[in-house]
């Protein structure tokens, strides 16, 4: 068993990947009980969190002689899922344009939510969604969970209420930036990120 720190950018899925575990194998490992309980989601994950990756137990095949074999491995894969608004904060419903992913286009449309879903390789880093009046880059892995400051902070500056730096410090821009968030969807205005409030901004954001 190897302990793992979390980095920047990665998953459970980019983990696996590399270690050659499949994802559920690592997120299910009993070692990693305590990290599920504050982690809703193995593809959001903060730096710093510990995964534990078990030990791979071998796997036998068995071959003809004499002949010459290939084995390929199956690359692991996650997806991403993306909410397109507009400047009114109402979804951009239908919308067709491309997804650029590691160099190759890719159709894609929303729902009648504004919500898109994208499968990509675990180990893609960026993709660029590309409209006719803009090109809009994502980064993959890059933003915290919810239940942290941090994450709360980076899914209001991308829905439009303006936090200022993502550094997890609860500061006066934060708390007037979750109370316009508050107001606008009728909630109790506070400037706090209660339960409800974490609610409503994972309908809106999307996770």
């Amino acid at each position: 068993m190897v302990r793992h720190r979390v980095k920047q950018g990665e998953s459970i899925a980019s983990i696996a990947n590399r270690t050659g575990h499949l994802p559920e194998t690592l997120w299910k490992d009993a070692g990693n009980a305590t990290l599920r309980q504050s982690r809703t989601s193995p593809n959001i994950l903060k730096p710093g969190d510990l995964l534990e990756i078990p030990d791979k137990e071998p796997k036998s095949i068995t071959c003809g002689s004499g002949s010459r074999h290939g084995f390929r491995r199956k690359q692991t894969t996650m997806k991403i899922r993306v909410r397109m608004l507009d400047e009114f904060n109402e979804p951009r419903s239908n919308l067709q344009f491309d997804v650029r992913i590691d160099d190759v286009l890719q159709a894609c449309s929303s729902d009648g939510n504004g919500l898109v879903e994208v499968e990509v390789p675990a180990v893609t880093k960026t993709v660029e969604l590309l409209l006719e009046d803009e090109n809009i880059p994502l980064e993959v892995g890059a933003i915290d969970p919810l239940e942290e400051p941090s994450g709360v902070q980076a899914r209001l500056n991308n829905l439009g209420y303006f936090c200022g730096a993502i550094d997890g410090v609860v500061d006066t821009l934060t708390e007037n930036a979750i109370r316009e968030f508050q107001r606008e969807h009728d909630l109790e205005v506070t400037g706090a990120a209660d339960d409800q409030t974490l609610a409503a901004l994972r309908d809106q954001f999307g996770c």
